[in-house]
């Protein structure tokens, strides 16, 4: 399978992970988040009981370093529109490649 490149626009909204579920539910909401990210290790448990409430899917994140290259990770999970055995979106990026170069200096 031939790799695939995309690129899309986005804004974050990091949250507080400490956040409780209806919190969270008020946040989502208020944004109008279209998906949320949460941790590979089954931890934002809140975030994503009120993504499921909210009908807002849900893609896990992970990070992998090899050398000096590091692994993004995303899998969407189950909860809408999506494959339960759904293979991760890969790309991999230069540990040490700074925000300027990764962002054509947009980011001053």
């Amino acid at each position: 399978m031939r790799d695939q490149q995309f690129f899309f626009s986005a804004i974050a909204a990091p949250l507080n992970p400490a956040y409780k579920k209806d919190e969270f539910k008020f946040y989502l909401e208020d944004i109008k988040a279209k998906i949320v990210l949460v941790p590979s290790n089954n931890e934002a448990q809140p975030a994503r009981e009120a993504a499921k409430e909210l009908n807002i899917p849900i893609w896990e994140i992970s990070f992998e370093q090899s050398g000096d290259d590091v692994q993004l990770n995303l899998k969407p999970l189950d909860n809408i529109n999506a494959d339960a055995n759904s293979k991760p979106v890969c790309t991999t990026l230069p540990a040490r490649q700074s925000i300027d170069e990764i962002s054509g200096g947009s980011f001053r």
